[in-house]
């Protein structure tokens, strides 16, 4: 089994693994207790010509809209991701992933997050492992997480 596995991006809670063959992205945390593997909803990526040079690497502007829901109501978040098609991981920081190369940079509703470094190797890696826990959609988590912090504060 072909797995990628990526940890320690900036602002992201858990680990990422990636199957490339079954195109399977599964989000593995920790919660309450429990091991969760969320299953990334969909994000529906705007791609533009616009570029960018971060380091050696020529970026290519993509652009989303994130809505939000909380004690306040709806929100519209506008995020804007600059990748790497020279680095073909779907993979971005705070979570965002699913374009044709690595995010080194990303606006998110003000907020600009950038790759500080990256390292190659050169060594094969075979991680032939599968993550446990319980598996389910993002939205489902969502809801889990919200059934436990209600039961909490009865």
């Amino acid at each position: 089994m072909a797995q990628a596995f990526l940890k320690g991006i900036s602002g992201f809670d858990g680990e990422v693994y990636f199957n490339k063959k079954k195109n399977k992205n599964l989000h593995k945390r920790e919660f309450a207790g429990g091991n969760y593997l969320i299953k990334k909803n969909e994000i529906k990526w705007i791609l533009s010509k616009d570029t960018l040079n971060i380091d050696r690497y020529t970026c290519y502007k993509a652009s989303t809209t994130r809505i939000i829901e909380n004690q306040e109501g709806k929100h519209k978040l506008k995020v804007t991701a600059w990748y790497a098609p020279q680095i073909p991981l779907p993979y971005g920081p705070d979570g965002y992933c699913g374009l044709p190369g690595l995010i080194l940079q990303l606006d998110n509703n003000g907020t600009t997050t950038s790759l500080k470094k990256i390292e190659f190797s050169n060594k094969n890696l075979n991680i032939d492992f599968i993550p446990t826990g319980k598996e389910m959609s993002e939205d489902e988590f969502k809801k889990r997480v919200s059934e436990i912090y209600k039961n909490r504060k009865n």
